[in-house]
C-alpha cells in the first residue's frame, strides 16, 4: 500500500471531524448520505481497501463545499482556496445551493480560462481527454436534471473534437480507395476484408 493511499482514510476522518458535532465524528452513515458515497465505499476507503477517487474529490466538492489541497495536506473552502475548510462554511455552502440562493455567482468563464491553461500545460493527447471529460460531465448532469432528449441529444453533437481539414481529406481519399483503418492496426481492404469473410470455413 502506498504512502497516499494511506493517507486517504485520515482525509475522511479529518472531514467527517470538522463536520461532526460536540467534538465527534459525524457518524459514516450521515457523512456517506452528505458525500454522495455508498456507506460499503465509505467504509472501505476508511480500512485501506481503496483510495479516494476523483469521483470522490468531485462529490465531496461539490456536495459539500470542500477541496483537499494537497500542498498545505487539508481541507479548504471551494469557493475562497485559502481559507481552511469549517462547518460554518459547510452551513453556508450548502444553504446557498439551495433553489433561489444567490450568494455565489457562476462564472463559466473560468471554464474556458482553465482549459487555456491546460492548453499550455498538458499534452495535445491529454487536453483532448480533459476536453471529452468536460463534456461527459455536462451530459451528465444534464441526464441527473432530466432535461428533455432534445437538449441532451444537442448537447451530444457538440463534440469538442473535431477532424483538422487535412485530417478530413485524408479520409476521403481513403474512403475513395475503398480502405478503412483496420481493427488490429494498419490499413485493410475493404473488399478484400468482405471477401475473406465470405471464403471463411463455417
Amino acid at each position: 500500500m502506498n504512502q497516499n493511499t494511506q493517507n486517504h482514510p485520515a482525509r475522511l476522518r479529518k472531514l467527517r471531524y470538522i463536520l461532526g458535532r460536540d467534538s465527534k465524528l459525524l457518524p459514516g452513515e450521515e457523512f456517506a448520505v452528505l458525500a454522495g458515497m455508498k456507506a460499503g465505499t465509505l467504509r472501505a476507503i476508511e480500512c485501506g481497501l481503496r483510495p479516494l477517487n476523483s469521483i470522490d474529490y468531485i462529490r465531496i466538492e461539490e456536495l459539500l463545499g470542500a477541496v483537499w489541497r494537497e500542498e498545505k495536506n487539508g481541507w479548504f473552502c471551494t469557493s475562497e482556496r485559502e481559507k481552511p475548510y469549517n462547518a460554518a462554511f459547510f452551513e453556508f455552502y450548502t444553504g446557498a445551493i439551495a433553489p433561489g440562493a444567490d450568494q455565489f455567482e457562476a462564472d463559466s468563464g473560468a471554464i474556458l480560462d482553465s482549459l487555456d491553461a491546460l492548453k499550455k500545460s498538458l499534452s495535445p493527447d491529454l487536453y483532448r481527454r480533459a476536453l471529452m471529460g468536460v463534456h461527459r460531465l455536462i451530459l451528465d448532469y444534464a441526464r441527473e436534471a432530466k432535461v428533455s432528449p432534445e437538449e441532451i441529444e444537442a448537447i451530444e453533437l457538440m463534440q469538442p473534437l473535431k477532424l483538422t481539414k487535412k485530417a478530413q481529406r485524408q479520409r476521403q481519399g481513403l474512403a475513395a480507395k475503398g480502405t478503412t483503418f483496420s481493427p488490429v492496426g494498419g490499413k485493410s481492404d475493404q473488399k478484400s476484408a468482405a471477401a475473406s469473410l465470405e471464403t471463411k470455413p463455417k
